[in-house]
């Protein structure tokens, strides 16, 4: 039997500019959700700036494309980031193609990217060579999902300067 999702634990979405195969939307199995919820609240107390990484799949939920989270790794808060952004690279080489979203809590509420949510977006599509979520959320659930999906689809595009990127012609 598959995993139950269960939309009381959803992230309240009040904005979601992420183009990943349009149509996508990204769920929380009722486990993650409930585990997600439990670590916001502790965050939120100690006012941490956290990020995480988010594993799952891709897959079809009522005939439309979904990305179904599954689990969480829980990156170390560190003092600048810089270090996020290397400690983000270095799970990444380990969970590869099981991630599909990097989140990122704002105990101050702000759910514009900042810096280090720019600096740790880049780095997470480029190392994983193709495009994913990025979530910011607050301590309210409320959240904002993004993603570089249509920047790596541009024909002069600074993502298709990696390696890891592969430009079939049908892409072009």
């Amino acid at each position: 039997m598959g995993k139950k999702m269960n939309d009381r634990f959803r992230l309240r979405m009040i904005q979601d500019l992420s183009s990943l195969q349009d149509k996508t939307i990204l769920r929380l199995d009722e486990a993650a959700a409930r585990r997600i919820s439990d670590r916001i609240k502790l965050w939120s107390a100690l006012n941490l700036e956290v990020t995480c990484l988010l594993i799952g799949k891709i897959t079809v939920i009522e005939k439309e494309p979904a990305i179904v989270v599954e689990d969480f790794i829980e990156i170390p808060v560190l003092p600048d980031a810089d270090l996020v952004a290397r400690a983000v690279t270095q799970a990444l080489d380990t969970f590869d193609e099981r991630v599909v979203g990097v989140l990122r809590f704002h105990p101050d509420g702000n759910l514009y990217p900042n810096f280090a949510d720019l600096l740790i977006f880049l780095v997470s599509d480029l190392r994983l060579g193709r495009p994913h979520k990025h979530v910011i959320v607050s301590p309210s659930g409320e959240s904002v999902v993004l993603s570089f999906s249509r920047c790596w689809n541009c024909e002069n595009s600074f993502f298709k300067a990696f390696p890891r990127v592969e430009v079939r012609e049908d892409d072009r």
